[in-house]
């Protein structure tokens, strides 16, 4: 069965957008890097070539403190660390900014603020690639794949960055911005801008966690989601270097992953990194360590024996908790160093054979997967030559609904896709299976009965789901409005839905300020309903270097901060809905 799909009317061709975007990119000056300099390469892509034939292992680090000033001392303080321990520092850094960086010049002052450093001027964008010497900049996140993505390419092949990225992110929805039409023809325009660079070495980037494969629930529908990336890029005229990694776990399955991705990487396009493990920490330091290691050796011994060139990219013992300190990245890549020491001596005790053997029977599920989409899109009237048509209907469709037409899985109506996969993703998998301790062993039903608004300020979409199977499961009435949402949406949903309860999900910095918003507009509106946070919990404060915890601002506020779904449950039936009664002017009662 084919899923619904509504296009707009009157789409511009995406071949104008490429040819405006083209035109932008030629006369465009593209920078160097001290990085560059250094080792007498043109391109990031050039000095990775290179390295990967010496047989050089490559390193790389997520990094984005609270400003810009903050964030180039910390890349200075980690690049003079680890030469004083006698170790490279990393290859490159993925800079973390904040999603104000994907909207609009003219949007982003009046933006709300989120963690992570902010690229306001030239003067900002200059110190990029000549702030140290040792490591290579890329800007991936909320660069290209936002309405901002143009002037965001030009500023990045400015500065040096390239690799620029990230492709995934035409799927995201930027606060306060709506248009997606616009917003993938930016992302058009943009590729237009690097494919015009494309003969000096420029590559664009995508992550695929951060787009719509991020929740498949088939590892094969990952795979396959690469190559529907590489064709969107090779209809832009861009080479694409595909990164991924940071939803698994065990270091065995994301070998095979890694490796049924190479062997569609036709062109050996250096992928920018694989991420480490991001979903496994907990509170026990000595225990992520170990974590850590193992998920760092694996990484480096297939760029070993398979000369990907991607860098293995450690994950900071404390990113569970916060935001890390300068002092806990250099600290993994340290580590990440001297692990790489062992790496010759590792190599022989793997079973490679019988993991190329599962990696090609994934590549090749991954294949069908990619067909499948492409027929599928043809089947419902989109231009397969068109990169705008395409993303669009991608973005329309979402993940659920094109791995449930389109999975090569068969169909199961157990899954939340509808279909059993062929190798299930761990995320979903443990989600699936918190879900399942709701649905097998619900709490005690409710007194009152809520009627609960449930939403993400940002694009984590799991811990929501588990929230949604949560409330469900004793008899609430939810309201699901998505992910990447504004206050007003909560506001403006818990009202058409009569809520008695707000739930909103936050991992992105703006618990503080997100939650104030809030507050406000439900007072503005004469509405009161229970408001509760969960998540990460913090925000940037001007005297700390590091966000800080805001559980004490939030509940002077009056929202309430359960600490975990099970609290929250605790808290709904301790706060039952109140009994209906005559409706005031303004007023929203429960249902």
């Amino acid at each position: 069965m084919q899923p619904a799909l509504t296009m707009p009317r009157g789409l511009p061709q995406g071949s104008a957008l490429l040819a405006d975007g083209h035109r932008l990119g030629q006369p465009a000056r593209l920078g160097t890097t001290r990085l560059l300099r250094r080792e007498g390469c043109g391109t990031e892509a050039d000095y990775r070539r290179a390295g990967r034939e010496q047989g050089r292992i490559f390193t790389a680090m997520n990094i984005g403190m609270k400003d810009w000033p903050e964030t180039v001392r910390a890349l200075q303080e980690i690049e003079a660390y680890c030469l004083a321990r006698g170790v490279r520092p990393p290859d490159r850094y993925q800079l973390i900014p904040e999603r104000r960086l994907g909207l609009p010049t003219a949007a982003r002052a009046e933006a709300p603020a989120e963690t992570g450093p902010m690229l306001w001027d030239e003067a900002d964008w200059a110190l990029l690639g000549t702030c140290v010497e040792w490591i290579q900049p890329e800007v991936g996140d909320n660069i290209i794949g936002g309405p901002a993505s143009v002037e965001n390419a030009l500023a990045a092949l400015a500065a040096g960055s390239t690799y620029v990225g990230c492709l995934s992110q035409f799927a995201w929805r930027w606060p306060y911005f709506d248009d997606d039409v616009q917003q993938a023809g930016e992302v058009v325009r943009a590729c237009g801008v690097l494919a015009a660079k494309r003969d000096q070495g420029v590559i664009l980037d995508t992550y695929l966690e951060d787009g719509i494969a991020g929740v498949f629930e088939d590892y094969a529908s990952l795979v396959g989601w690469a190559s529907i990336e590489r064709w969107i890029a090779a209809l832009c005229g861009c080479p694409l270097s595909v990164s991924w990694g940071g939803l698994t776990a065990d270091p065995v399955t994301k070998t095979i992953v890694t490796i049924a991705l190479e062997m569609s990487n036709t062109g050996r396009i250096p992928a920018a990194f694989v991420q480490g493990d991001t979903i496994s920490y907990t509170d026990d330091l000595d225990k992520n360590a170990s974590i850590c290691v193992q998920d760092v050796q694996y990484m480096m011994l297939v760029q070993a024996r398979y000369h990907t060139g991607a860098c293995a990219l450690p994950v900071p013992l404390t990113e569970k908790q916060r935001v890390p300190a300068w002092q806990e990245i250099a600290q993994v890549q340290v580590m990440a160093r001297q692990a790489e020491r062992r790496i010759p001596q590792l190599a022989h005790t793997i079973g490679w054979p019988a993991i190329e053997h599962e990696a090609q029977l994934l590549a090749d599920r991954g294949a069908q997967f990619g067909t499948n989409v492409q027929r599928g899109l043809a089947d419902l009237g989109v231009e397969l030559t068109d990169p705008l048509q395409v993303m669009l209907a991608l973005r329309r469709l979402g993940t659920a609904e094109i791995e449930r037409a389109w999975g090569v899985g068969e169909r199961d109506g157990g899954f939340a896709h509808g279909r059993k996969p062929y190798l299930a993703t761990e995320l979903v998998t443990a989600t699936a299976q918190e879900c399942a301790r709701f649905t097998a062993s619900p709490p005690p039903a409710p007194d009152g009965g809520h009627v609960v608004v449930v939403g993400s300020t940002d694009v984590h979409e799991m811990a929501k789901r588990v929230l949604l199977q949560a409330l469900a499961s004793v008899g609430y009435m939810v309201t699901d409005i998505g992910v990447n949402r504004d206050p007003e949406d909560f506001v403006a949903a818990a009202m058409q839905a009569r809520a008695s309860v707000i739930a909103i999900t936050t991992h992105n910095g703006v618990a503080l300020s997100f939650g104030r918003r809030t507050v406000s507009l439900c007072a503005e509106a004469g509405q009161f309903p229970l408001i509760a946070m969960g998540g990460v919990l913090n925000e940037d404060a001007a005297a700390a270097a590091a966000p800080v915890c805001v559980t004490p601002q939030l509940n002077e506020l009056g929202i309430h901060t359960p600490g975990s779904i099970d609290g929250l449950l605790t808290l709904l039936q301790e706060n039952p809905c109140p009994p209906r009664r005559a409706r005031i002017e303004g007023e929203v009662p429960c249902q």
